[in-house]
């Protein structure tokens, strides 16, 4: 594969096209967008416009624009993969181009495990389409009928004829665009790379050796370092600073107070003062030597322990009923045995291994933007909005991310470092320091949830479910208590057989910056529910994965707006994603076979299950545990996943890897409090990542269904790894654990 790494323009696409390049759009679907852009004028020879995602250049590259970002999950390969195979492809001719932040790629959000979801028909409409008219060219030249063509390797052939892409690139683009419905798709049979786990990454290479560019790697002519001094309690801001030492710091070149930050939040930046330095090193020490005197906040209040204190009296205050069947509270008191308990999830960090990091420069009205973002459309706007200037004056690059995890979608970082930019007239990149990161984040919000199921017989006959805790929501409007959207990651879609539901949820004030993490808030609802399920199954004394058949009940397409609940299912129609009972069962009966469910285990080891639908995939997971002098090590685990479609299956493997990973680190660590509004931790000492000698053996196996839609990938892993943990647990030790993290309780 050709590596050559560079973002490309409109004007870049414009003259390759005017050099007799074909250029395909499929930002939306191909055919709707191209007739627009074929006809000639003037009797000069029909062009394609510069459209997005695919080019064919007369040196026979075939350059594949990214459009999304890359933060380990291998979309800069994965995309690449879907065009090459419907085009017909040699792998060495791809070129892999980063698109810039522009709304003409359509959504550029690189979050809710939504690439191939949104794009993986499109990817394909626009190989087909390239397929369709390079072979229509071949057709012209060789008189003869498109349909004796055959296209592989980056070639057509006939009997004793062969052209490559490039020698007809210019005659292809004059083809009369085929109406999209006439477009001829590979079988699966035919798929060369789509399902394949034997394409390297793309950017591997360059990441082991030093050479590929992440948002902290940035470096620009005359560029400053900053580092910010941010408020200790949100909502503060300095009165006074005395920045006499910092400006003493060889390197240190100027002080800047930033912009106060006003509610809500959103993406602004949070204000404070940076120190502007030749490098990172005098930036820090710098800002270490400033005196600030910080206003009162009316957040300053906020003491997470006594919130959680405060949880437990919201639980039974109704602000929102997200779902209804039924009479729970009536079937509850009727019901021969009834099983009630809490599960607590506290606030998390996303702490991934690259810190937020952004370049700016301003000149005059124009600002360019290179950072580690998950939507450089956001930070194109962000910018743009806060800081006054046109949005086709802002010109937004993308890195490589150290990993993002949702974090990277909120753009504070990038406006902080167009904000500084411009006041000093030269580039500055914004560095956040671990601390920085951990301490002045968005966190995934703590709730406190209530489980309550009535039984007759061993059958459900009702279940409630009830939460407290903030919401996303409090970030984008000032004053917002409680969840309200979350409900739909995981409460309201409990996909259990029983006659009687209610979902509530209560209050939950934000007094620090909540926003999404990975998997958002299935996090808490697949623990609270995995976990219940295991505790309700020792209560009627029956096995923990029949006890999950049994509730799941008979093989169906759930509609849940059948019985008036409004489920946005990931933004997906259920006809193309059904909620369907059978291949959630099926990944549960899959990881039980892996682990060899059931079979006797010595004394203080334990498995542990758990299962659980989110961004229309499902997935299934089972831990085995051993305690060892009173400590729990994680032997092994086995997680199993549906997503449709798998178009890149090793990718998919590492994400289910690194799910295990992430979701035990959150498990067994990750906590984030706050005492008089300061959040208490800031680096690994305080909020610990899982150890490599902790790390047990993960086993992965990717379910077929033969389903042509794809599914997502990046955060499903997730959501059943902490409470197959516990479970675990608790048949190795008996002791249950319901509330997270496990090192608060001594065994770890």
């Amino acid at each position: 594969m050709n590596k050559k790494l560079e973002n490309i323009s409109r004007r870049s696409l414009i003259l390759g096209s005017a050099k007799g390049s074909l250029i395909l759009s499929a930002s939306l679907p191909v055919a709707s967008l191209v007739p627009q852009a074929l006809a000639g004028v003037d009797g000069k020879k029909p062009k394609f416009a510069p459209s997005v995602y695919l080019e064919i250049s007369p040196d026979d590259r075939v350059v594949v624009i990214c459009h999304r970002s890359e933060m380990g999950q291998g979309v800069r390969t994965s995309i690449p993969m879907v065009v090459a195979d419907e085009l017909g492809a040699n792998w060495q001719q791809i070129e892999l181009v980063q698109a810039l932040g522009d709304p003409k790629y359509g959504s550029q959000n690189t979050d809710g495990s939504s690439t191939m979801r949104l794009f993986y028909e499109s990817l394909r409409e626009a190989g087909a389409l390239a397929r369709h008219m390079l072979t229509q060219a071949a057709a012209q030249l060789w008189k003869i009928s498109a349909d004796d063509i055959s296209v592989a390797d980056g070639k057509l052939r006939y009997k004793n004829k062969q052209a490559s892409f490039g020698e007809l690139a210019e005659l292809a683009s004059t083809q009369q665009v085929p109406d999209s419905s006439t477009l001829k798709y590979k079988s699966k049979k035919e798929f060369k790379f789509i399902g394949s786990d034997k394409v390297a990454n793309i950017d591997g290479v360059d990441i082991v050796t030093g050479r590929a560019e992440f948002g902290i790697d940035v470096q620009k002519e005359g560029m400053l370092i900053a580092v910010i001094a941010r408020p200790p309690v949100l909502g503060s801001e300095p009165i006074e600073v005395d920045a006499e030492a910092a400006l003493k710091v060889p390197g240190v070149k100027k002080v800047i107070k930033m912009q106060a930050v006003t509610e809500p939040v959103a993406y602004k930046p949070l204000g404070g003062v940076a120190v502007l330095a030749t490098n990172t090193w005098a930036a820090m020490q710098g800002r270490d030597k400033l005196t600030i005197r910080w206003s009162d906040s009316a957040h300053a209040k906020f003491d997470s322990h006594k919130f959680e204190k405060q949880l437990e009296k919201d639980l039974d205050v109704v602000s929102f009923t997200h779902r209804q069947k039924g009479d729970a509270k009536t079937a509850l008191k009727q019901a021969d045995k009834r099983v009630v308990r809490e599960y607590y999830v506290p606030s998390l960090a996303h702490a991934p291994m690259e810190t937020p990091a952004a370049a700016a420069h301003w000149q005059q009205d124009k600002v360019e933007l290179w950072s580690a973002t998950q939507n450089p459309q956001s930070a194109v706007d962000s910018v743009a909005s806060q800081l006054g200037v046109d949005k086709a004056k802002v010109k937004a690059h993308v890195t490589l991310l150290g990993g993002g995890f949702g974090r990277k979608s909120k753009q504070d970082f990038v406006v902080e470092a167009a904000y500084l930019s411009k006041q000093v007239g030269k580039p500055v990149k914004v560095i956040w320091t671990r601390e920085d990161d951990i301490k002045h984040g968005y966190y995934q919000a703590c709730n406190l949830q209530r489980i309550s199921a009535g039984f007759n017989d061993k059958s459900m006959t009702a279940w409630q479910h009830q939460l407290s805790g903030p919401g996303i929501r409090s970030i984008f409007e000032a004053g917002a208590s409680g969840i309200k959207f979350e409900a739909n990651l995981g409460m309201k879609d409990m996909p259990f057989d029983v006659a009687n539901v209610e979902c509530t949820s209560g209050p939950g004030d934000a007094h620090v910056r909540y926003g999404w993490m990975r998997s958002v808030g299935n996090i808490g609802t697949g623990f609270a529910i995995g976990s219940f399920v295991d505790e309700a199954a020792h209560e009627l004394k029956i096995d923990s994965k029949q006890a999950w058949l049994d509730f799941i009940g008979a093989d169906r397409n759930i509609d849940f707006a059948k019985e008036g609940t409004d489920f946005f299912n990931y933004g997906e129609s259920l006809e193309k994603y059904p909620y369907n009972t059978k291949r959630l069962k099926a990944t549960l009966n899959k990881v039980a076979d892996m682990a060899d469910w059931g079979k006797k285990l010595p004394k203080g080891q334990g498995m542990g299950l758990s299962v659980h639908r989110s961004f229309v995939s499902n997935t299934a997971c089972c831990v085995k545990v051993s305690e060892v002098d009173g400590k729990i090590r994680v032997d092994k685990v086995w997680m199993v996943i549906d997503a449709g479609t798998a178009v890149n299956k090793e990718r998919v493997h590492s994400q289910m890897e690194g799910s295990v990973i992430f979701s035990l680190s959150l498990a067994f660590y990750g906590e984030i409090t706050a005492k008089n509004g300061v959040v208490e931790q800031d680096n690994f000492d305080n909020y610990p990542l899982l150890r490599m000698d902790q790390s047990p053996e993960i086993e992965v196996s990717i379910l077929d269904f033969d389903d042509p839609a794809a599914g997502g990938v990046g955060e499903p892993g997730v959501p059943p790894v902490a409470p197959a943990l516990c479970n675990a647990i608790f048949a190795a030790t008996g002791k249950r654990y319901r509330r997270l993290p496990l090192v608060k309780h001594g065994i770890v």
